[in-house]
Order: structure tokens, then C-alpha cells, then sequence
């Protein structure tokens, strides 16, 4: 049987130190850590544009978003990593067309840069008639202007709406007769301001020679119901009728009916669309105030739209330099018009750049990047005796706050005259020099005690000599009523400027 002895009577414990000698450490240069993807990346909050949420938010592929590994100026070839090909037709490869090598050959493929993808067509050129005397020999460099344009003109589409307005809409609308300042615009406006009406007395007339309101839905639509609102019952004792046509000159009665409680509701049962419909009012009267409608119409496309990437083919000098954004695919050799030689220079990426729209978290990553620094920094910002709160006037200035430079001192008026009494009146100086008859003391209503001596001016009137003015700056009693002078000094703004 083994018996463990304690460590007091084993002796003491002998170490052994890990390095003897000189210690030989083994530091990678920064470019062995580029090389094998060991250099240290700055995370969103290392970076000085990096934003949190933004940064984080998945692409269209519902993966995360990824980063562009290319440069910003250059593009990539993208190849899908299941089914990519890298020959061929959807690679962007450059050839020669086998029967006639003066035709050069671009197959189609995705570029991918720092804004997105761009899907390119098969191009085929004949360079000998491309350009006048055609291309000469040599070599030259084949590729793709890369070009992010914005939109030129604004997008419209085809909506159903249920009882809106006409206003917003590319509808076209025109009247056969309307009163002095009652426009037929004024019934298509959003918000209503004003009524048409074809004649000043609102007769619509007969049935034969009588009013009517044409709109151009500038394309076909399919149309529900017309609601026609008149500024009152009483105006509204005409009928109408709702007419349809493709071209203007032949027309189909769709509906027609008189007004009940002062609207016309015009159904139109066709299920073909019409580009153009009319109202015809006859045999009464009518003063419309509104027309509100339900079915198809060709509005604004409201969606933001942003810049959008195309790509343009080109042939550059092998040596040249392409001073703009671009993605060079191949170096050809022209020889009599013949291509001689490709050369291949095509760069290739598996990962789809997909960006996400900025503006969906700029103020979320805003918020939060600046609620995070002032945590950070919360001491030198906020508890500073010299530089705390100037985080605030920071923020106000931002916003286009004018802030005063110097503090400002209320200025008092004293009085130059009151009035004691009917026929008495303390005057400041007008009464200096002249002989007094009594000591006298006056109160304004305002709060300035006047002390002077009585001097009279007639029979009826007389005045003070002020040896001192008074302001009662405070009530001499916390039960007091302050009075005017009192509380137009204390309270005179010294904010700053602002809502509150």
C-alpha cells in the first residue's frame, strides 16, 4: 500500500521556465497578413462610415448583403457557383466567329460592380465595316463602359382605384361649354375648389344641343362606376347620361340615369376597356362639385426610383488608359481586319453584389451610432464644467436654430407724465423751475411710485417736480398681486429661440 506524502515533506517545487535562452517570436509583415487573410477588419463601429443596422441587413437573395470585393471603378464577371459557366454562352466570353474571323464575338453574362448587376446581350461586330476604313491593326482592349444614369422621365401605370379622384391621374378632360369662373378643372381638382356649370343660370339645355364633359384616359381602362356630386339638390334637376368609345367619334351609352339627393351614380357594366368617356347632361339644370370615381387609371408611379446601371461595349488601345468605370474582358489582335489573337483578361467572382436601398435605415443608424457616443462619451459631453451641454446648441445650430451671440438687458421705459386725478398730472422735467406749492406723492397703475413736490400749471392742472422714481421690482408681500411692471420684467423670454 502506497502512501501520498504531503508536499511539506517533498521539498519545495522546481519550475521550469518555457523559453531558455532568447526568445525567438515569429511576426508576419503586413503584407504575409494580406496574403493569408490574417490583417484585423474594422467592424461597423470601427469604421467611421459604418452603420450598424444597415450594414447588417439581408440582400434581395435573403442572405446577408455582401460586400463588393471588387475596386469601385472596376467590374466582375459573375459566374452562379452551382450552374455558372465560364465558357460560352452567359460567361462574357470574347471569340471570333469561326466562318468569318472579322466578326468579334461578345457572349452574353452578368457584370457585377459596386452598384448592382448589369445582364448583357450576345454582341456580334463586323470590324471591318464598323467604322469607316475599318479597324486598323494592332490590339486593342474589349470591354464595358460601366454608366450609372437616372431616370429621364417619369413612369406612370395602371392602378383600380374605388371612389378617388381623377386629379392626380394622366386623365385629359375637356367641357363643350362652362360659366365665367366655374372651370371644368375645378370638379377633377384634389381638394375640391369650385364647381362647373355650363351656363351662368345652369341650364344644361336640351337634349339636342346639350352639355357635356369628355375624358381621355390616355389608354384603355376598365371602368366602374362614375359618382357626379352637385353643390346642392336643387341643382341637379338635369339627367345624364355616360357614353364610351375607343376613338372619340363613336360612342356607346353605357348608363344612364337623373340625380338622387343631389348625385348622379353612373355605372358602366362593360367589361372591355374604353380609352375616352363622356357625361351628356340634358333638360335641367347642373352645378357640379366633384367626380369621384372607381375602376382603372393611369397614374404617377410613386415608388422611389433611383439610379439605374448600364453597361457599353468598347474598343480601346491595348496601352490606353480607361480613366472611367469599366470591366475589360479580353485583348484581341487585329490583323486585316482578321482577329489574330485573344487574350483572355476576364476577372471572375462567384458573389453577387446585391446592395439594399440606403435610405431605409438612415435615421435608425443615425440614432443609434449618435446615442451610442454620447454613452461613450457621456462625462465629457454632458458633466464638463467648461464643454458639457454643447452637445445641445451643437444639434440647434444643425437645425438651423439662430442662436443670439450676446445676452440681451431689458430696457424700462419710465414715464414721462401721469395722471393723478381729473385735472392733476405728475410731469417728469416739464415742470422744473417753476415755483412749488407741496410735497406730493403719486402711484401708476403700473407700479412706479412718483415723489415730487405739486407745482400748478392753471386753476385746473398741476403737476409734480420728481425728486426720485420709484419701481416696485417686487410684491412686498408673497400673498401680493404683482403688479404689470413687475410681471413684464420677470417674465421677458430668455429662451432660446425654438418651439417649446
Amino acid at each position: 500500500m502506497s502512501q501520498v506524502l504531503p508536499q511539506s515533506k517533498l521539498g519545495k517545487i522546481v519550475t521550469k521556465p518555457l523559453v531558455d535562452g532568447f526568445a525567438r517570436i515569429d511576426v508576419a509583415n503586413s503584407e504575409a497578413l494580406d496574403i493569408l487573410n490574417l490583417s484585423p477588419v474594422s467592424t461597423v463601429w470601427g469604421r467611421s462610415s459604418g452603420r450598424p443596422i444597415y450594414d447588417r441587413l439581408p440582400g434581395i437573395s435573403q442572405g446577408y448583403r455582401e460586400e463588393y470585393f471588387g475596386e469601385v471603378g472596376r467590374g466582375l464577371v459573375y459566374v452562379e457557383p452551382q450552374f455558372g459557366v465560364t465558357f460560352g454562352p452567359g460567361s462574357l466570353e470574347v471569340g471570333a466567329l469561326q466562318n468569318d474571323p472579322r466578326v468579334l464575338v461578345v457572349y452574353n453574362g452578368t457584370i457585377t460592380w459596386a452598384y448592382g448587376q448589369i445582364q448583357t446581350d450576345t454582341l456580334a461586330v463586323n470590324l471591318e465595316t464598323i467604322v469607316d476604313g475599318g479597324i486598323q491593326d494592332g490590339s486593342y482592349q474589349v470591354g464595358y463602359y460601366l454608366n450609372q444614369v437616372s431616370p429621364d422621365e417619369a413612369k406612370y401605370s395602371k392602378y383600380e382605384v374605388q371612389n378617388y379622384s381623377l386629379g392626380a391621374s394622366q386623365t385629359i378632360y375637356f367641357a363643350s361649354a362652362e360659366a365665367k369662373y366655374h372651370p371644368v378643372l375645378s370638379i377633377f381638382s384634389e381638394p375640391t375648389d369650385g364647381s362647373w356649370t355650363p351656363t351662368e343660370f345652369f341650364e344644361t339645355g336640351a337634349y339636342s344641343d346639350g352639355s357635356q364633359v369628355i375624358m381621355d384616359f390616355t389608354e384603355s381602362v376598365v371602368a366602374r362606376e362614375f359618382s357626379i356630386e352637385a353643390t346642392s339638390s336643387g341643382l341637379a334637376s338635369a339627367k345624364c347620361a355616360l357614353y364610351a368609345s375607343d376613338d372619340a367619334v363613336i360612342w356607346n351609352l353605357e348608363d344612364s340615369v337623373s340625380s338622387r339627393n343631389g348625385v348622379w351614380s353612373l355605372q358602366s357594366p362593360s367589361e372591355v376597356g374604353y380609352r375616352y368617356f363622356k357625361f351628356f347632361f340634358w333638360g335641367g339644370t347642373a352645378d357640379v362639385s366633384e367626380v369621384r370615381y372607381s375602376g382603372e387609371a393611369v397614374f404617377r408611379v410613386q415608388r422611389p426610383t433611383g439610379f439605374t446601371s448600364e453597361a457599353e461595349i468598347f474598343l480601346e488601345g491595348e496601352y490606353d488608359e480607361i480613366n472611367r468605370p469599366h470591366i475589360t474582358l479580353a485583348i484581341i489582335t487585329v490583323n486585316n481586319y482578321e482577329i489574330s489573337e485573344i487574350r483572355d483578361t476576364r476577372s471572375q467572382t462567384s458573389v453577387k453584389y446585391e446592395p439594399v436601398a440606403s435610405w431605409l435605415t438612415d435615421f435608425q443608424d443615425s440614432t443609434l451610432r449618435s446615442l451610442v457616443s454620447s454613452i461613450e462619451g457621456y462625462s465629457s459631453l454632458y458633466m464638463s464644467p467648461s464643454k458639457g451641454g454643447e452637445l445641445f446648441y451643437e444639434r440647434l445650430l444643425e437645425e438651423n436654430f439662430a442662436l443670439e451671440s450676446d445676452t440681451t438687458t431689458p430696457q424700462i421705459i419710465f414715464p414721462s407724465g401721469v395722471e393723478l386725478e381729473p385735472g392733476r398730472t405728475v410731469v417728469g422735467e416739464a415742470a422744473l423751475g417753476t415755483e412749488p406749492i407741496g410735497d406730493v406723492v403719486a402711484t401708476d397703475p403700473q407700479g412706479f411710485v412718483i415723489i415730487g413736490t405739486e407745482i400748478p400749471f392753471s386753476q385746473s392742472d398741476s403737476s409734480v417736480r420728481p425728486n426720485r422714481i420709484i419701481l416696485l421690482s417686487d410684491p412686498t408681500l408673497s400673498s401680493s398681486l404683482a403688479n404689470k411692471a413687475y410681471t413684464d420684467f420677470a417674465l421677458i423670454p430668455s429662451l432660446d429661440n425654438g418651439k417649446y
